[in-house]
């Protein structure tokens, strides 16, 4: 049994690892904007979903899983929705405590498409983040989102795996072999290299990724 799971956790990493290397490398790959993420969004507990929309399977699974964000708290996650598209959401992830991260915001894109919950949502970091399985345009490699990903796994445990991944890399499987490396081989030098980032593009304050990107509590 041990075998069959660590089998079937290498493979999921291997096709994050098959990706990564078919796409072509530039020197400063860059996030393409995309209109949703400036449309206005309000923070999902105090959001008015319209019943309109819930019509289609994946519109009606985003619905559940909205209620159950909303029933209680997600350590280190504010979720924010934009009103006229249930399938798109903007996610603000504050670092966890006693990590490099700590006191540091991010923005995450989270999109959804009509296959939902068959398949597994897009998620992405849209604020640069220096991590071993985070690449550069901030797609994160981790079987939850690969081959442990079922019609049954919730959002808000797909959240606690992104946020154990920040705590605990995976060296192992780094999406940059540089990155992974330096993690092994020094990681004072790896904290320090997360830290330059953070200063560079991480904010230090939840309002001020909300302004950037039009997010409202109300």
């Amino acid at each position: 049994m041990e075998m069959t799971k660590l089998f079937e956790r290498e493979a999921s990493l291997m096709v994050c690892l098959r990706d990564e290397r078919s796409h072509v490398k530039v020197e400063k790959p860059e996030i393409r904007p995309t209109e949703k993420l400036y449309q206005p969004a309000i923070n999902v507990k105090n959001a008015k979903m319209d019943i309109s929309q819930v019509s289609t399977m994946s519109n009606r699974r985003v619905s559940k899983e909205l209620d159950e964000l909303k029933k209680s708290s997600l350590d280190n996650f504010n979720v924010f929705l934009t009103q006229e598209n249930l399938l798109f959401w903007k996610v603000i992830m504050k670092g966890p405590d006693g990590t490099p991260y700590a006191g540091y915001y991010w923005l995450l894109s989270v999109e959804f498409s009509s296959d939902f919950p068959f398949q597994p949502p897009n998620i992405r970091f849209i604020t640069p983040i220096y991590h071993c399985n985070i690449n550069d345009d901030g797609r994160i490699c981790h079987e939850i989102l690969q081959s442990k990903w079922t019609h049954q796994t919730s959002m808000r445990v797909v959240f606690q795996e992104i946020l154990d991944l920040i705590r605990d890399p995976n060296p192992d499987y780094a999406l940059s072999a540089v990155i992974g490396a330096q993690y092994k081989s020094n990681h004072l030098d790896y904290e320090k290299s997360i830290k330059n980032l953070n200063e560079k593009e991480a904010k230090k304050t939840i309002s001020a990724i909300m302004k950037d990107y039009k997010l409202t509590e109300n």
